[in-house]
């Protein structure tokens, strides 16, 4: 242990146990073996496997300018039908060049 003065009174000091040494090599594999032992898993070894990443549709940026009131129109569009921006955008494009065609 340190014989240095606390600085700040009423907080912990964690420099304490500076005087403790790291476990060696075999202290850890006894250590391993004994919580495997026990049943012990390490979260690792827990952690269920990754889903395969999506792979991205929309991945070109389009930036335009509007009003406050049509941005929240469309932000509430997308949220009522549980769809992506991107596909909000699909589709009111699609509806536009059909009522074109009309």
């Amino acid at each position: 242990m340190t014989d240095r003065p606390n600085p700040r009174p009423g907080l912990t000091r964690f420099n304490l146990d500076d005087d403790i040494s790291p476990p060696t090599p075999a202290q850890r594999a006894v250590a391993k073996v004994e919580a495997e032992r026990i049943g012990f898993i390490p979260e690792r070894s827990r952690a269920s496997p990754r889903p395969p990443a999506r792979p991205a549709v929309f991945t070109t940026n389009f930036h335009i300018r509007t009003t406050a009131e049509d941005r929240a129109r469309f932000d509430d569009f997308a949220w009522r039908h549980r769809i992506t921006k991107g596909e909000a955008l699909t589709r009111i494009l699609d509806l536009a060049l059909a009522a074109e065609e009309n």
